[in-house]
């Protein structure tokens, strides 16, 4: 006996197919129609959605064992029948092909974006055609399990989003009156329109305890409607009426602009404080519209953020110095570098630097002054982290940055760099213990260890 599908796993299915479409389609067409009153407009096209809703639902209701094609023959003849089941068709071919160019779209403009579309849209061609060839069994389990995690992370997001959201970009509610809002809300009924009629594909005789199934249908439409409300509301609030019509895909940015603007502020402290506010959050805004991130990994967004600004010349020079130096501290911290707190050394012990340890040079000296103003005089550090994981950092001698460029180059022993030090410098004996010293002190400060 065939297994059957209970109301959850059927009303999980009907929650991505409608999900999938509408937060993907339904939010782009009604902001573009309607702005920042795209949310009414969902309103709207959520009351106008129950009609064909309630007609579909009837027709899945009626002859329950029979398949969609004969019930339409049955219910509205054998001509006018056929006509819809080829409509229905039509439709389904055009909601797939649909789906499955903006999913493509979206890939490659936000990550792939050197990879041809034909190579994406394959890749997910197939995965539909597998899920297909496994059942409808396996793809309601499965939409059952991604519902889950979807409803969770919609919730998460929510909740992140509260802060930034600014009621007075919503204003002026209705600025043009109800016709833009209205249109909005009748091309977002006609987006559900077609995913709502995949509910009748199933005949109801494959569903177990299928008396309940139009309760769970009304409910799911409702949550779905109610969850694409919002993120159309709280992305009119936080974007605002210029920003939100310069995105195409304005709900993944709006999520997205929020990390990244996130990661940039805690990477690049010092370096905001000598611009005007206006001006970081509009670099900012720019690079969220214009810049291409390459990197899957979050803490990658403040060395794009930096190389975008330093392409731009977004900031004046010494800004720039600034900003890398502040990254390069990110880049010590995230860093995958075991360093060992405890180890036996002589001078033939072949030392190398750390690898959470970065060298840098400077036209600029921001440090002397804790970062509160720019001195004109080049400077040389090295910022690192230990093995306690504190971020650390240094203004460097002439001989500190010529001993750590020295063992960056090439790991050496003590003995090997003051047998270098004799080339370099024609008397080098008042040097010897400065050097020494100063050996003892980078091993003390875990800027060096032994090479493995």
């Amino acid at each position: 006996m065939k297994e059957k599908i209970n109301n959850l796993e059927l009303s999980s299915t009907v929650f991505l197919i409608l999900f999938s479409c509408t937060i993907g389609i339904a939010p782009y067409t009604t902001i573009k129609i309607a702005g920042i009153n795209a949310y009414i407009g969902v309103i709207i096209g959520t009351i106008i959605g129950l009609v064909p809703l309630l007609m579909f639902i009837y027709i899945s209701n009626y002859e329950i064992d029979k398949p969609l094609y004969i019930k339409t023959k049955i219910i509205f003849g054998k001509v006018l029948g056929t006509i819809i089941n080829i409509i229905l068709i039509i439709l389904y071919l055009i909601l797939a092909t649909t789906i499955l160019f903006n999913t493509s779209n979206f890939i490659i403009s936000q990550y792939l974006t050197d990879t041809p579309i034909i190579l994406v849209t394959i890749i997910f061609a197939l995965t539909g055609y597998h899920a297909i060839n496994k059942g409808i069994n396996t793809i309601t389990k499965t939409s059952l399990i991604y519902t889950i995690i979807i409803i969770i992370l919609f919730i998460l997001a929510t909740i992140g989003l509260i802060p930034e959201i600014e009621l007075d970009n919503l204003k002026p509610i209705l600025e043009y009156g109800i016709n833009k809002p209205f249109i909005a809300g009748l091309t977002y009924s006609l987006i559900l329109t077609i995913p709502i009629s995949s509910l009748v594909t199933i005949p109801k005789s494959n569903i177990d305890n299928y008396q309940k199934t139009t309760k769970y249908i009304i409910i799911t439409y409702l949550i779905t409607t109610i969850m694409v409300f919002f993120m159309s509301f709280v992305t009119s609030a936080c974007l605002g009426k210029y920003l939100l019509l310069q995105y195409q895909y304005p709900v993944y940015i709006t999520l997205k602009r929020i990390s990244i603007f996130g990661f940039i502020d805690r990477c690049f402290v010092e370096a905001p404080k000598h611009v005007s506010a206006e001006s970081w959050s509009q670099t900012k805004e720019f690079f969220v519209l214009k810049g291409k991130s390459h990197s899957p990994y979050f803490q990658d967004i403040a060395g794009e953020f930096l190389l975008f600004c330093q392409e731009k010349e977004s900031f004046d020079a010494n800004i720039l110095a600034l900003m890398d130096f502040e990254n390069t501290q990110l880049l010590a911290e995230v860093s995958l570098a075991k360093v060992p707190e405890k180890f036996e050394w002589n001078k033939y012990s072949v030392m190398q630097l750390s690898d959470a340890a970065y060298l840098k040079s400077y036209e600029v000296d921001f440090l002397s002054s804790d970062f509160k103003q720019f001195d004109e005089n080049p400077m040389q550090a090295v910022i690192w982290r230990d093995s306690d994981f504190n971020i650390l950092q240094q203004r460097l001698s002439e001989l500190d940055f010529w001993l750590l460029s020295y063992i960056q180059e090439q790991p050496s022993s003590l003995e090997e760099v003051l047998s270098a030090l004799n080339t370099v410098v024609e008397d080098s004996t008042p040097l010897i213990p400065l050097l020494e010293n100063t050996w003892v002190n980078w091993i003390n400060a875990e800027v060096l260890y032994p090479k493995v």
